[in-house]
This record gives structure tokens, sequence and C-alpha cells, in this order.
């Protein structure tokens, strides 16, 4: 009888199944893949976790600094220096390319 969906009869689906299941209907590149193989972090993910030590080991969070720029950003007093701003966004591509 055959199967509505795949139209295969069942012994077709059984034969199909262990083909598809042994090492020789694998393509070639994974066949050359052993228990020893590992997978080793992307740069990027390197780049995060140089970042985050780097974060652990600085000053504290000044949460009085940032009181400060907050009621001033309420005020309307405070002012955007955009040069400082690109600055630090490509100081921090730089660390993010490495």
């Amino acid at each position: 009888m055959a199967d509505p969906v795949t139209s295969l009869s069942d012994i077709r689906k059984v034969n199909a199944v262990q083909r598809s299941s042994t090492l020789k209907a694998l393509k070639p590149e994974v066949q050359n893949v052993s228990a020893e193989d590992t997978l080793s972090p992307t740069r990027t993910l390197e780049a995060i976790e140089s970042l985050s030590t780097s974060l652990a080991q600085s000053e504290p969070v000044d949460q009085e600094r940032i009181n400060e720029i907050r009621s001033r950003i309420e005020s309307g007093n405070y002012r955007v220096d955009s040069e400082s701003v690109a600055r630090k966004f490509l100081e921090l591509e730089q660390l993010l390319k490495k």
C-alpha cells in the first residue's frame, strides 16, 4: 500500500530511511567528520568575550554622574558632542574587528 503523502510503499520507505541513515548517504564533507572535531568560537564571539572581560575589570558605574546627565536631559540643558560620539563608535568598531 502506498503512503498518501510520499507515494512510497512501506518497503520503499524503509529502504529510503536505511539509506539516508548510513554514512555513505551523507555528503563527502560530512563523511570526514570525526568525534574529535570541535567548534571554535567566531571572531565576533571572541571580541564580545574580550569586551566583557574589560568591562568586568573597569570602574563601577558612576550613578551620581548618570543622575546628573539624566536631569540635564530632562531639563533640556544637555548638549550632545557629535564628534565625541562618532569617535567612540569608531573605537568600538576597531575593538570588534580585532
